[in-house]
C-alpha cells in the first residue's frame, strides 16, 4: 500500500474515540460495526464519494486508569488494516495516539464524565496532514463527521455511521474481515 493510501486509510480510522457509557470502576467493552464514507472535496465540500470503508470496532474504557484503547479492523483498497489507539482522558479534555506513531493528537469532550454525548479533536498524521473531527453520540449510534487538511487546504471529508453491537457479532464479523 503507498504512503498515501495509508494516510488516508489511517485518518479514517482516527478518532471513533469516545462513545461511553456509565460504570464507576473496571474495564468495559463496546463493540461498533458501520462504515465512513470518503468523499472528494472541492470548494471546502464534499462532491464525490469516493469510498466505502467497513469498520469494526472494540473499545475497552478505563475510568480507574483514565484510558480508552480502541482497536479498528477496516477494509480498504482490498487490504485489512488494524490500528490501536490509546487515549488518556483529563477531565473533558484527551490526549489520542495510535501506537505505531501514525498520528496524536488532543480533544476535548462535552457532556457528564463517562457519558459523553459530543467530543472533537484534532490529530496530526505522521506525514503533517491535519485531521479534524466532530462526533455525536446519539443512544445506540454516532455520527463521524473528519476534515483532513495538506498544507492547510481541504482534501479529504470522511463521514462515518457506526451502530454497537455484541460481542458475539464482533466476533464473527472480526473472523469475515481476517479472511
Amino acid at each position: 500500500m503507498n504512503k498515501f493510501a495509508l494516510t488516508l486509510f489511517i485518518s479514517l480510522l482516527v478518532f471513533q474515540l469516545g462513545t461511553a457509557c456509565a460504570f464507576a470502576t473496571g474495564e468495559v467493552l463496546f463493540y461498533y460495526s458501520g462504515q465512513n464514507e470518503l468523499f472528494a472535496v472541492k470548494d471546502s465540500k464534499p462532491v464525490e464519494l469516493k469510498a466505502t470503508i467497513p469498520l469494526i470496532i472494540k473499545r475497552t474504557y478505563n475510568p480507574e486508569d483514565k484510558t480508552i484503547s480502541e482497536e479498528s479492523l477496516g477494509i480498504f483498497n482490498n487490504e485489512v488494516k488494524e490500528t490501536v489507539v490509546e487515549s488518556k482522558v483529563d477531565g473533558d479534555k484527551f490526549t489520542i495516539a495510535e501506537k505505531d506513531g501514525m498520528f496524536s493528537g488532543t480533544g476535548s469532550l462535552c457532556g457528564k464524565s463517562w457519558k459523553w454525548n459530543s467530543w472533537s479533536c484534532e490529530v496530526m498524521m505522521f506525514n503533517g496532514d491535519i485531521v479534524a473531527g466532530k462526533f455525536e453520540l446519539n443512544d445506540k449510534k454516532y455520527n463521524t463527521y473528519k476534515e483532513t487538511f495538506t498544507a492547510g487546504e481541504m482534501k479529504l471529508v470522511i463521514k462515518g455511521g457506526f451502530d454497537e453491537i455484541t460481542a458475539e457479532e464482533y466476533s464473527k464479523k472480526y473472523a469475515e474481515f481476517k479472511k
